[in-house]
């Protein structure tokens, strides 16, 4: 007698500041677990209990992190859905009734059906990095705040004082910060070798490849049009009818495109490919923020295709 398979389970979760709300796809069953340290761990051995294709979840403004980690320390194929698609998928299977629970039972319909690749276990110190990295631009945007407060004038000199011990604490956390990104860097073959290989370009230095490493890991293993369609740096075009609008930039991921931007200035002011590419693009009538744009984008390419050399550089390890 022929078995018949059983489908496998998918998982869907919606995270809020509070709670968890959970659908298995099979069963049909939800439920809802509140955001605290031992009911995560509870869920989480549910989960591996369950043996699921795919748990599928948002990123929730920082939210899941703490599930997530947890998920893949446990080697669960947890799968990140940028919410953008999510809402798309949603529209696109006609659902116009919103709510937390119904938002984790489409998540799970949406992983199998859209067939998202699912994070592998080595993930959990790219999600560390990149949170590490996260909490770096969130320490200069305070320090960037503070400072302001100095302006416009002088201000009574306890408030100066002040300013000035926070502004010190602030470069002391951010020092920290950054050592510990480096040492993650160091102890792992692939990023090390990617960030040797990028920085052997002038202009970019260890924060650009900080930068890259945690938000960009698909760095070396993309093409150069989804490089730059990732960073936000491929231009697109603005066209209805007759009318035709200028080619512009849109989406992607913020800090990488800052990075390149900042890396990109400095390479256009060096010598070789990058500076000759921009006095080209300026004799031709380029304005400059948009010569440095292409420079970036270019520069982008460049990384992308170094990187994909020093992966495929590295040695596969011996059986044991």
């Amino acid at each position: 007698m022929t078995s018949i398979a059983q489908p496998r389970v998918s998982v869907g979760i919606d995270i809020s500041k509070n709670w968890v709300d959970v659908a298995e796809l099979v069963s049909g069953r939800n439920w809802r677990v509140v955001q605290r340290q031992k009911d995560l761990e509870d869920l989480v051995s549910e989960l591996v209990r369950l043996e699921p294709e795919r748990v599928v979840l948002e990123a929730s403004g920082g939210y899941e992190r703490a599930l997530v980690s947890m998920m893949l320390a446990q080697g669960l194929p947890v799968c990140i859905a940028n919410p953008a698609q999510a809402r798309q998928y949603a529209r696109a299977e006609g659902k116009r009734a919103k709510s937390d629970p119904i938002d984790a039972a489409m998540l799970a319909r949406m992983g199998p059906a859209l067939r998202l690749e699912p994070r592998h276990k080595s993930a959990q110190d790219q999600y560390i990095i990149s949170a590490l990295a996260s909490r770096r631009e969130q320490l200069i945007d305070i320090r960037k705040a503070e400072k302001s407060r100095l302006e416009p004038g002088p201000v009574p000199s306890i408030i100066a004082r002040q300013i000035e011990e926070i502004v010190t604490l602030i470069d002391a956390l951010i020092d920290e910060v950054e050592a510990q990104i480096d040492a993650l860097i160091a102890t792992n073959p692939e990023w090390s070798a990617v960030s040797e290989a990028c920085q052997s370009v002038h202009g970019v230095g260890p924060q650009t490849v900080r930068s890259l490493v945690a938000f960009m890991p698909e760095l070396g293993r993309i093409n150069r049009q989804q490089a730059a369609a990732l960073a936000g740096l491929a231009p697109y075009n603005h066209e209805s009818g007759k009318k035709k609008g200028k080619r512009m930039i849109s989406g992607g991921r913020p800090a990488v495109r800052r990075a390149l931007y900042l890396a990109a200035l400095s390479a256009q002011r060096g010598h070789g490919i990058f500076k000759d590419f921009s006095n080209k693009l300026r004799k031709a009538g380029a304005v400059p923020k948009k010569a440095v744009i292409a420079v970036a984008r270019k520069l982008l390419v460049y990384l992308n295709s170094l990187a994909k050399a020093a992966i495929a550089s590295i040695p596969c390890p011996k059986p044991t």
